[in-house]
């Protein structure tokens, strides 16, 4: 099943948008771009980390290495396979390796990771015995709030998957810093 106009529609309401989206294959990725008025040059990398913990040690040098590829907007998100805080899980777990590195990564690279609405946890493992975790999250370069004054991710309901899908909404373009 593919992303289609009245799928978009339904999201952002309306009509006539100009959109991109990638597919998810299988059970995993999945992501629709749709901006409106400015278009800005950016990177947005998709994240699908490994779940088990020495799978991911891969994953920060990779990303380290794409963001000295190109300086300005950049958006890293989507599936990290792990948490960041201890309250991140429930029942909530204790401080991992995974856990500061992925600290460590938003703090090296100067990232900010904006508020979630509308969800504490976006993963289930739907099952009797229920976890939840906040396993997908938005990171932005600090330059994108020079850009749009306001920015905010949102979960949106999770109709069949166990991860609920992720709304980056960004409005008030200002089309960068301001002088005096």
């Amino acid at each position: 099943m593919g992303i289609t106009d009245n799928l978009i529609n339904n999201i952002w309401g309306g009509t006539d948008r100009q959109w991109v989206a990638m597919d998810a294959r299988n059970t995993a990725g999945g992501i629709i771009l749709q901006m409106e008025e400015h278009w800005i040059r950016f990177l947005m990398n998709a994240v699908y980390g490994p779940v088990r913990a020495q799978g991911r040690k891969a994953l920060w040098p990779e990303l380290k290495r794409v963001s000295q590829r190109f300086s300005g907007l950049w958006i890293v998100g989507g599936d990290f396979n792990t948490i960041r805080f201890p309250e991140e899980k429930n029942p909530v777990g204790r401080i991992t390796t995974s856990m500061r590195k992925l600290s460590d990564f938003i703090l090296e690279h100067e990232l900010v990771e904006l508020p979630l609405e509308g969800a504490r946890y976006t993963w289930t493992n739907n099952q009797d015995r229920l976890v939840l975790r906040r396993l997908d999250r938005v990171l932005i370069s600090m330059e994108w709030e020079e850009h749009f004054q306001l920015i905010s991710q949102r979960a949106l309901p999770r109709p069949i998957y166990d991860h609920n899908p992720i709304l980056i909404e960004m409005s008030e373009f200002s089309g960068g810093p301001q002088p005096f």
